[in-house]
């Protein structure tokens, strides 16, 4: 690593230091210290909760569970034209590239959505005609978070092109990420500076 990758690793741990600390509590320093980052449920389900209940205004409720290699989220909605709508999606990471050659995850997906009253099951089946629901509001935080090609969803498939989001340019190039796997209430992933 240079000392310029340094001292850009540096600002950018000074410059988001408060909430660098707030969730450093959730992260155990023996596996960091191994060059594990191991990030643990309560710290998606609770420390980034304000975070991703600002990612869209049709989000009520969630609830992320890591357990048997899988990571299932659980969701509740307030889907315009449909109600009231239950998600449940259970994720498999089939690929995480996070290094010099680039950063992008690919992962398979299963999706069950359940609306509540006739009409709302109604126009949860003529919305589903389309394709999943994932893609659905893929599609829809690309135009409100100007998300560009950064998240495609075909079929049960999602990849993400991490380097297109909006916040990649925070991330230090030099940082490499390796998925281990989601087990016992934890997403592990090695990690190394170059």
């Amino acid at each position: 690593m240079t000392n310029e990758a340094l001292y850009k690793i540096i600002q950018m741990v000074l410059e988001n230091k408060s909430e660098i600390v707030r969730l450093a509590d959730y992260l155990d320093p023996a596996e960091l210290g191994r060059g594990i980052l191991a990030i643990p449920e309560e710290l998606v389900n609770a420390g980034l909760r304000p975070y991703i209940m600002g990612l869209s205004p049709m989000i009520s409720d969630y609830k992320l569970k890591l357990s048997d290699g899988s990571i299932a989220l659980f969701a509740e909605a307030d889907v315009p034209k449909v109600g009231a709508v239950k998600l449940n999606y259970l994720f498999t990471v089939n690929e995480l590239a996070f290094g010099n050659s680039g950063r992008r995850l690919i992962a398979s997906f299963s999706e069950q959505a359940e609306a509540a009253g006739t009409m709302g099951k109604m126009a949860l089946s003529a919305l589903k005609l389309k394709g999943p629901l994932l893609e659905t509001a893929a599609q829809l935080a690309k135009a409100k978070v100007n998300l560009g090609d950064a998240i495609y969803v075909s079929g049960n498939s999602l990849a993400v092109d991490i380097d297109s989001l909006p916040v990649a340019h925070k991330i230090p190039k030099e940082l490499n990420l390796q998925y281990i796997g989601s087990d016992n209430g934890q997403l592990k992933l090695r990690y190394w500076l170059d």
